[in-house]
């Protein structure tokens, strides 16, 4: 070949991926159901700064791939009923029947109860004569018990087969991310829905809490799993909810580093308004519905919109800049805000106030 002799003898500068190789190699054997993608959201959450693209890559290279062949479907299943739809936690369960052979042949029966809007499983019943008329049909649950526990267990006994049958629920909720809920646990979707709802009753928005568990549900379907840091503080999000004295004001974007007196947290204040019970429940629920909408983080920081809420003598200060989707959020009288996420959807709300008071906006900087 008439290749350089530089060329021949280039070294490569690649990292070495033995330590990820390693781990991967790990977390398939320990949940040998798992592919790639979930092995990458398993990842993700222990720190490793990697695309879905390189799991991918070391996952085939290791051999590491699931070959399963699905059975055609029966044409008698496209006659069944669609699954009923749930709305809120506790409103709609699903049961069914799994069996299994124990070691020396004979039959045992397990039947599983999940939540069919947080995924949860609930119970699971292990014994020899279980019998019923009606089940569920959230049959993707039982496929997964029968991969990931029932396929990967000798039972010796009944007694044994209900003590490690019994025990995989605890993974299934806590650990294992699942893809209808946006590679979020089913244990932490039920508690984002619960803090949707327990928000909601604070507000006084009863009616829209049937919305609000809604609308918990298609964000984390439409969108990724989002950190756990990009959550409002929840002294801070209770006093937004319940808050007697709300204040929105206009910034000057510009003025940011010059931090003039009488100024908010360093902005020049073009105008502000307090904003009245009515008012202020749409504010806070269009904010909050906006740190779930779709965010494209940007570096610009510019912030034109400026909150200030007091509930019971403490106050809590939001420096937002719709335009890069980033907010500051200081409670009291702390000196260094928090960052965090807000879609722009929230924006058309806050900009309709500030005209009906007649106060005008700065424009946006390049």
């Amino acid at each position: 070949m008439m290749i350089s002799r530089s060329v021949y003898g280039y070294p490569s500068r690649a990292t070495d991926q033995t330590p990820l190789r390693l781990r991967i190699k790990e977390i398939a054997a320990a949940r040998v159901r798992h592919g790639y993608q979930r092995i990458h959201v398993v990842l993700r959450r222990e720190g490793w700064l990697i695309n879905r693209k390189r799991v991918y890559r070391l996952y085939r290279q290791e051999g590491l791939s699931l070959f399963e062949r699905r059975p055609k479907r029966h044409r008698s299943a496209m006659q069944r009923k669609a699954n009923p739809a749930a709305h809120a936690k506790n409103e709609c369960r699903s049961m069914d029947f799994v069996s299994d052979p124990l070691y020396d042949g004979r039959k045992l029966r397990a039947l599983t109860l999940i939540d069919a809007f947080t995924r949860e499983c609930l119970a699971i019943w292990v014994d020899q004569g279980i019998r019923g008329d009606e089940v569920g049909a959230y049959r993707s649950f039982n496929g997964r018990l029968r991969q990931e526990c029932l396929n990967q267990h000798w039972f010796l006994s009944l007694a044994d087969a209900r003590t490690k049958i019994e025990a995989w629920p605890m993974a299934y909720n806590e650990c294992r991310p699942h893809g209808a809920l946006g590679w979020a646990t089913p244990a932490e979707f039920a508690r984002a829905v619960l803090a949707a709802r327990r928000w909601a009753e604070d507000c006084d928005l009863k009616p829209l809490v049937r919305a609000i568990c809604s609308l918990a549900l298609l964000c984390f379907v439409a969108t990724p799993a989002r950190s756990e840091d990009n959550r409002l503080p929840e002294e801070a999000a209770s006093i937004l909810g319940k808050a007697k004295q709300f204040e929105l004001l206009s910034l000057d974007p510009a003025s940011g580093s010059d931090k003039p007196t009488g100024s908010f947290r360093g902005y020049r204040v073009l105008g502000k308004t307090t904003v009245n019970d009515r008012a202020r429940k749409d504010l806070a629920q269009a904010f909050l519905k906006g740190m779930e909408g779709k965010i494209d983080p940007k570096r610009c920081f510019k912030p034109r919109h400026g909150v200030r809420a007091t509930h019971d003598g403490k106050t809590i200060e939001l420096v937002i800049c719709f335009e890069c989707t980033q907010f500051d959020v200081y409670v009291g009288s702390a000196e260094k805000g928090q960052r965090l996420l807000v879609s722009m959807r929230p924006e058309p709300v806050f900009d309709k106030v500030l005209k009906d008071a007649g106060i005008s906006k700065a424009k946006a900087l390049p």
